[in-house]
């Protein structure tokens, strides 16, 4: 019994580790931490996150060479993901919604992140306009697009009803 105890905290601490790189961008490593994390504890979650790849991390190209070629919107939110063909026969009900729920979750982190990126981006600019006396750079930091911080607000509107 504490040997189990110990392969499902090792599973879960594996599927921590594997969000954690693609929110970082490493795809591959992630999906070896998560094939990992199944191997010792088969589990929904880590299932699923193998399976169910955000729209984010991945190129088509990669999707389809992952055998991911099935598009799907969470239900709730309608945060877009890909999964491979068995996917509806192995995630209904409770498991569907917790998947969901942790993608729709990735989501808002991956935006909370690119957005405080771009507004980072767009202050140095600012600060080094303004340093160096750069009417090129201040323009540019004027100009520049926070594209996640209003994919970020718009999604959180809906998720308030807005």
């Amino acid at each position: 019994m504490a040997q189990f105890k110990m392969d499902r905290e090792e599973s879960d601490r594996l599927i921590e580790k594997a969000k954690l790189c693609l929110r970082s961008g490493r795809k591959e490593k992630a999906l070896q931490l998560l094939y990992e994390a199944q191997k010792i504890y088969p589990s929904t979650r880590a299932r699923g996150l193998y399976h169910a790849v955000v729209v984010w991390c991945y190129t088509k190209v990669f999707y389809k060479s992952m055998g991911l070629v099935v598009s799907r919107e969470t239900q709730h939110m309608g945060v877009p993901y890909y999964v491979d063909k068995g996917f509806e026969n192995e995630y209904r009900g409770a498991a569907l919604e917790e998947l969901e729920k942790t993608i729709e979750s990735d989501y808002i982190d991956h935006l909370q992140s690119s957005c405080w990126k771009e507004k980072q981006q767009k202050s140095d600019l600012a600060n080094l306009g303004q340093l160096y006396r750069d009417e090129r750079l201040k323009q540019k930091a004027e100009t520049m697009k926070l594209d996640h911080c209003d994919k970020l607000h718009r999604f959180m509107g809906r998720q308030r009803g807005d």
